[in-house]
């Protein structure tokens, strides 16, 4: 699932550092921008920040906490919609919390709801006869593209408006 890549979670939930646990990922239970993570947290090998929490803060506080460690050009967060005032208002940036990530219509509950309705990820080859836009017409309007990896392998994050474009040999991590 991670692409021979070095991946840590960072959850305060135990049964989701469990569960990721059980499926073989790296985890740390915790919050990420506590003291006690800055002295145990081994981010060696890791190259980008995905917040994908369910709380607005706490992705907006990890994006400005490990700004100076990732770059801002690596650092995403997923929107959130969150309530006000009995309303539901969309709230899906702070000024510095990073590049939105994957698409700009999905946010977190969008990502939640997709894979308790059984959405898997997976990895296409992309190659001379299966291109980029093969793939985006066979994925149709149900796709959501994750990551891109080049042959040199570097990953890159999908955004609304992603500064790569994919060709052969390059693989594309979907979910679907």
């Amino acid at each position: 699932m991670n692409n021979g890549f070095r991946t840590l979670l960072t959850d305060q939930d135990w049964s989701s550092v469990t569960k990721a646990k059980l499926k073989g990922l790296y985890a740390y239970w915790g919050n990420p921008v506590s003291e006690h993570a800055e002295r145990h947290l081994n981010l060696t090998g890791i190259g980008h920040l995905l917040a994908m929490s369910s709380h607005i803060e706490l992705n907006a506080l990890a994006a400005q906490y490990f700004r100076l460690e990732f770059g801002p050009k690596f650092i995403y967060s997923i929107r959130n919609h969150q309530p006000q005032n009995g309303k539901a208002e969309e709230k899906s940036s702070f000024k510095y919390g990073g590049r939105i990530l994957f698409d700009d219509m999905i946010s977190y509950e969008d990502l939640e709801k997709r894979l308790i309705d059984g959405a898997e990820i997976k990895t296409t080859l992309l190659t001379e006869e299966f291109s980029y836009d093969d793939y985006l017409e066979q994925q149709g309007e149900t796709r959501l593209m994750l990551f891109a990896i080049d042959p040199n392998e570097n990953i890159h994050v999908f955004t609304p408006s992603p500064d790569f474009q994919p060709k052969a040999n390059w693989k594309i991590v979907g979910l679907s």
